[in-house]
């Protein structure tokens, strides 16, 4: 029986506190977890800094449980390398690089090099509890070097002000290369995102399992003895969780002994990424600049807050490909009650971390649950959020009949695993933002595989927009101005490609020199006027197209 080692505690970090002239930074000051720059002064690298705070795979089971309380921000570990929640610091990487370690990687599959906050989430929002407060920072530069791989950005931020990112490189990033919510006065300039991480061995399913794992053991803490009923058999909380780690470290041999995923353990092929060539299996993106909070939702309808007073120039975006996967989800809100963001709803069914409930994976030919080679479906379950009791009958009766239950719920589409609403591969990201500048502009080269959407369920008219591409995308956004704007080679295999895109409220979007070249999708949008789930195709720029905007 896998259980946890109480008297482990990985809580220590290491926290910066000097005196504001010059502070080095080495390996050692990362060997115990994130580096906290909290007081005023320049901190610079002197070496290349790998992340590597745990030197066994299993010791992250046993870091996720040393904060077993909510209201903590390493609640689901340690979400970046440099956190910055101080004022009046400059972060020179001196011409090194930051990255994190591969072991590190799978390890912690939620992550950002450098974190613009004490946490990376508002009260009240993201996947766990993250505390009633936050710290941002403001005045604050990030200059000279290079950031290499992170399994979600490399750089995130919430509500930072007056912030300069310059003369970066930023690659190998697996979501976003920078990603600020409610960033005010920020200068980003000469910065380079070139090559998202196109190597990712296992899915989102993985970083799901762990969280997951994680849960059932806090729950066992309190109940030893928990356990589901399935087709009639209770199977208990120590079979459950027994069977959920030891796929995911199985997983993990398999990927360190260079063999596919699901050699050990048939359990383990669940997270093999090589169905999707290796491609991160969500939306991608290059530069994120949003509003106020998460950036996982609907498209703002208009203009809200913060995000103001930006200036992007000389930036190059390029090189950024993956292949999205659509998850369905099951909610008992009437379909005419739906709203803007359904899947935010409490009736929504989601397991512990917010994440999609695997039912469509874990149905047989004849309608009937099934868990084989499914070792996550009874810990979703068991440490869920919500489930319909409808679904839940059909689980514990091992009735024949899933489709005719969901038949009386909702099937809502276009979702990643983590209940995200699916954007498309966006090169410049910009989100209900005011008085921004963007010069010298270049996106390039970005690559959509996802393979059209599941519709066979799907009662709302929603369509799938995970496959899209767009070179620059702007929505409900005022006084945004584009000088010279090179937009090139956007291609996607089923979805629409746009150079710029627009949605919602817009107003004063100025575009002068902005040239867009060979936008490629394999479905004509100019010749084929409806298809299925893809019926708004009207501002789609077509096949092949070359032209250029003055």
């Amino acid at each position: 029986m896998f259980r946890i080692d109480d008297s482990k505690n990985f809580a220590k970090y290491n926290s910066v506190k000097r005196q504001p002239i010059v502070n080095e930074l080495r390996n050692i000051d990362f060997q115990n977890g994130p580096v906290y720059l909290t007081n005023p002064g320049i901190y610079k690298l002197v070496e290349d800094i790998e992340f590597n705070p745990f030197s066994n795979f299993s010791d992250i089971f046993d870091s996720l449980a040393s904060y077993p309380e909510a209201n903590h921000h390493f609640v689901l570990g340690y979400f970046a390398a440099i956190i910055i929640n101080g004022i009046n610091i400059e972060l020179d990487l001196n011409g090194f690089t930051i990255k994190q370690s591969y072991l590190h990687n799978l390890q912690q599959r939620f992550f950002a090099l450098i974190e613009l906050a004490d946490r990376p989430f508002l009260p009240g929002q993201g996947p766990a509890n993250f505390g009633t407060e936050i710290t941002s920072c403001r005045d604050i530069t990030i200059r000279n070097g290079i950031l290499g791989l992170s399994s979600h950005y490399g750089i995130h931020g919430n509500n930072m002000e007056n912030v300069k990112i310059k003369d970066l490189t930023i690659y190998n990033f697996e979501v976003a290369g920078i990603s600020l919510n409610g960033g005010h006065n920020i200068q980003i300039d000469n910065v380079e995102i070139r090559h998202n991480y196109q190597h990712i061995k296992v899915t989102g399913l993985f970083s799901n399992a762990i969280f997951t794992a994680k849960k059932l053991m806090l729950k066992q803490r309190e109940n030893a003895y928990a356990s589901i009923i399935v087709d009639g058999k209770q199977v208990t909380i120590d079979t459950i969780i027994n069977r959920l780690v030891k796929s995911i470290t199985d997983a993990y041999l398999d990927i360190v002994n260079n063999q596919p995923v699901g050699t050990i353990n048939s359990d383990s092929k669940i997270y093999d990424n090589s169905i999707n060539n290796y491609l991160l299996d969500g939306n991608c993106y290059g530069i994120a600049l949003n509003t106020i909070g998460l950036l996982v939702n609907e498209y703002k309808q208009s203009y809200e807050a913060k995000n103001s007073q930006i200036t992007l120039s000389n930036i190059i975006i390029t090189d950024i490909k993956s292949k999205p996967v659509e998850h369905l989800t099951i909610t008992e809100t009437p379909l005419n009650q739906l709203g803007l963001n359904p899947q935010t709803l409490p009736e929504v069914n989601k397991g512990a971390f917010g994440d999609v409930l695997l039912y469509f994976n874990a149905v047989d030919k004849d309608g009937k649950f099934t868990n084989e080679s499914n070792p996550l479906i009874l810990a979703q379950i068991l440490g869920a959020v919500k489930v319909s009791e409808i679904l839940m009958n059909w689980i514990t009766t091992g009735s024949s009949d899933f489709y005719e239950r969901i038949s009386q719920l909702t099937v809502l589409n276009n979702l990643d695993i983590m209940a995200h609403v699916f954007k498309g591969n966006i090169g410049l990201f910009i989100s209900s933002g005011i008085n921004i500048t963007c010069n010298n502009i270049t996106v390039k080269n970005i690559s959509n595989y996802s393979t059209p959407g599941k519709e066979e369920h799907v009662q709302r008219d929603h369509d799938y927009i995970g496959s899209r591409v767009s070179g620059i995308t702007v929505v409900s956004s005022q006084n945004v101005n584009f000088n010279t704007v090179l937009i090139d080679n956007l291609y996607s295999d089923c979805g629409q490609v746009f150079g710029f895109y627009h949605y919602g409220k817009c107003s004063g979007i100025n575009r002068t020199n902005c040239n867009i070249h060979s936008l490629v999708t394999n479905v004509d949008y100019n010749t084929i006027g409806t298809t299925p789930r893809t019926k708004h195709i009207s501002q789609s720029i077509g096949v092949d197209k070359t032209f250029t905007l003055q």
